[in-house]
């Protein structure tokens, strides 16, 4: 471990000074956990001269821990010298023909999410909109967006379903958020639902709160779980809610 650290530094030196040198021994590494590391350190070096060359190279690392540090990284410089359209420019301009490329491409845009969210909630409502469509709009980029657009949970939530209906990942966000609003105030979580005009949306959530109030009130569990839209999640809820069901989260 410490000869691994040791490389990585002496590659991040070797990038100062001779970057194309460095990249062209990186590629060479046959540990991928040490070449995805070294990778790292190189693009970490050519953020201060080279952020269009950054931005290329970045997406040689498409997995792993690496990426997700460099990802970082790059979007903080990107929006320090390019601003929220230079963020959107950077996400437009990643190819995601293949599976490693969507991956890469995923969380680049939850990482924009975040911080376009905590900038201007109104521009990152816009970029979701704009990219309806795309699978590289995922669940985990939504709920990193809301946690930074919106205050209280409740509020978060109110954010997510204002999201366009076409979302793939929203019914995801929503229940998964609705979740942790269960697991932090029962009550408040149930008067929210109570509240909204439910829609295919609210599906999960619905379905995570008739599991847990079926500790104490199976009768109103199953009443809400009537109210589920997709039918195999209806019935798959209901199956469970049944007395004596050995799956019965309840």
């Amino acid at each position: 471990r410490r000869d691994s650290r040791a490389g990585t530094s002496a590659v991040s030196g070797w990038a100062n000074r001779d970057p194309e040198g460095a990249r062209e021994y990186v590629a060479g590494v046959e540990d991928e956990g040490a070449r995805e590391w070294m990778h790292f350190s190189v693009m970490r070096e050519m953020l201060q001269s080279d952020l269009d060359g950054a931005i290329t190279y970045s997406e040689q690392n498409k997995s792993g821990r690496a990426r997700g540090l460099q990802t970082d990284q790059l979007a903080s410089v990107i929006f320090e010298e390019r601003g929220l359209s230079g963020m959107t420019e950077w996400i437009n301009g990643i190819d995601h023909a293949s599976e490693d490329m969507l991956s890469y491409k995923g969380y680049a845009a939850g990482v924009v999410l975040d911080r376009m969210a905590g900038a201007d909630p109104e521009a990152a409502l816009q970029f979701i909109t704009d990219n309806v469509a795309q699978p590289f709009i995922t669940s985990h980029g939504l709920e990193r967006a809301a946690r930074r657009a919106a205050g209280p949970i409740n509020e978060e939530l109110d954010w997510l379903t204002q999201l366009p209906a076409e979302l793939s990942g929203q019914r995801h966000a929503i229940g998964e958020r609705f979740e942790d609003y269960i697991r932090e105030d029962f009550a408040a979580a149930g008067q929210w639902l109570a509240s909204r005009e439910l829609s295919p949306a609210y599906d999960e959530a619905i379905q995570d709160y008739a599991f847990s109030a079926s500790r104490d009130n199976r009768e109103a569990a199953i009443a809400w779980a009537e109210r589920i839209t997709d039918a195999k999640m209806k019935e798959d809820t209901l199956r469970r809610l049944v007395p004596g069901n050995s799956d019965n989260r309840g």
